[in-house]
């Protein structure tokens, strides 16, 4: 009785560990957040790798990247993703769409605070985001490939092969009052933030 009561009692103070690294990643989050809006300005910034054009909300931009990939012939490829290395966040909820035909479109909203990340698990589909001002398109196609979203910019996911499955890593657990999907709501609270130059 006593080694079943240990086990339990290490379940759970591994699982308080779990919560208390959650809870501090969403207060750095917080005050990333916090800063972002202490930021002036909108800008885009030149793509160094080619492959992403990038947006740039208050603090915060649109990032993609390779992700770490093992291959061998027989045992096929390994894909990796790690939080604060790939993904610029803890990791607290992770979704999936699949079974889009080609004329559906998903997302149409932004974030106020919940960080997302997109990966094209199988198949393709395409990522258009904007910042209210400027617009990019990004084809996702390939699993080894991340775009990182941060908040207070609008994503529109479109464009579904058959076989697509699109993997979103989100920073925070679902809350309604965190979405914002209404465009004219969306370019209303963007407008009233920091002032974009000419």
């Amino acid at each position: 009785m006593q080694a079943q009561d240990s086990g339990v009692g290490r379940r759970l103070r591994s699982e308080k560990r779990a919560m208390k690294e959650l809870q501090d990643s969403s207060q750095i989050a917080a005050t990333l957040r916090a800063n972002s809006r202490r930021e002036t300005g909108w800008s885009t910034v030149a793509d160094r790798s080619a492959d992403y054009g990038r947006l740039r909300a208050p603090g915060f931009e649109v990032s993609g990247s390779d992700l770490t990939t093992f291959s061998t012939p027989v045992r096929g490829q390994l894909t990796v993703v790690e939080s604060g290395k790939d993904i610029p966040f803890f990791i607290a909820r992770i979704f999936y769409i699949y079974g889009a035909t080609k004329d559906c479109e998903r997302g149409a909203h932004a974030h106020r605070e919940t960080w997302q990340s997109f990966i094209a698990i199988k198949g393709n589909f395409s990522l258009e985001l904007t910042d209210g001002y400027l617009r990019n398109t990004y084809m996702l196609a390939e699993p080894n490939r991340v775009i990182n979203v941060p908040p207070m910019i609008w994503a529109r996911l479109y464009d579904f092969s058959d076989d697509a499955v699109c993997l979103v890593l989100a920073s925070s657990l679902y809350d309604p009052v965190d979405y914002i999907r209404q465009w004219d709501d969306y370019v209303s609270l963007v407008s009233e933030g920091p002032v974009r130059p000419k």
